[in-house]
């Protein structure tokens, strides 16, 4: 948690101005993962980028269900996150801005509920879930 602070801190940003500042800073997102996430959240976050087939993102998804070292939590953002590169073979969603918006406000609320969960499990996940749900429309036309 301190490490998350550190990085707000050191950037001179709320918690509310994260999501702009991910978008027009994506290389942030993967530095500020690797320091609040689990080395194993990392490797498998690492990976989605390089999703570019649907039979690697389905080896991505079986990769993740199996994986011992993630909690259940880790294991739907990170599913939530191949699901975007299933978005981005869309011809219709697959602009560079529209990916990056949805990466942000992803990689931003798995971060979040992560480091919630360190101290509450079940409040990370309810974090996790109200945010999911709240994205609602403001983001169906990336």
């Amino acid at each position: 948690m301190y490490t998350y602070e550190l990085f707000l801190q050191e950037r001179g940003l709320t918690e509310d101005d994260m999501e702009v500042y991910f978008e027009e800073n994506p290389d942030e997102m993967d530095y500020l993962v690797k320091k609040v996430c689990t080395p194993t959240f990392c490797a498998y976050y690492n990976r989605t980028s390089c999703l570019h087939t649907e039979d690697l993102i389905m080896d991505f998804y079986v990769s993740v269900s199996n994986s011992p070292s993630l909690s259940y939590l880790e294991k739907v953002m990170l599913c939530l996150l191949a699901e975007l590169e299933m978005l981005n073979a869309i011809p219709q969603t697959r602009s560079f801005s529209g990916c990056v918006k949805r990466y942000a406000k992803l990689t931003l609320i798995s971060v979040k509920s992560l480091r919630i969960s360190l101290i509450d499990f079940q409040s990370g996940v309810e974090y996790a879930t109200r945010e999911l749900k709240g994205m609602g429309d403001k983001y169906n036309d990336c």
